[in-house]
């Protein structure tokens, strides 16, 4: 392990020191470790970002299951309100139906009379 002088980002050219007035040092590490250390960092990173994709991919199905159960819901819905008001519509439709025969028929019968 070497060690290493660190200077301070936030002033340029200027020393950081500690409480004693010495100047700080950090020992610069094997690469071996650092890099077997990063490898499980890695793994560790990878393995936590597998998860929350699963859970992301669990919740997005969930939700989609919501909104088509909802969906097929309003569905339902609709076309019961669309069949009611076709019937509405084809009841109308014969009762007028029936009115226009009815007045049909006795403007034929006065004019048959006349």
């Amino acid at each position: 392990m070497a060690l290493q002088w660190l200077y301070s980002g936030s002033t340029i050219n200027k020393r950081r020191y500690e409480l004693h007035g010495q100047i700080e040092k950090r020992r610069t590490k094997d690469e071996q470790k650092t890099n077997k250390r990063r490898t499980k960092d890695e793994q560790k990173t990878n393995k936590r970002r597998t998860k929350d994709e699963q859970k992301t991919n669990k919740r997005r199905t969930k939700d989609e299951q919501k909104t088509n159960k909802r969906r097929t819901k309003d569905e339902q819905k609709t076309n019961k309100r669309r069949t009611k008001d076709e019937q509405k519509t084809n009841k109308r439709r014969t009762i007028n139906k029936q009115k226009t025969n009815k007045r049909r028929t006795m403007n034929e019968g006065k004019v048959k009379v006349s």
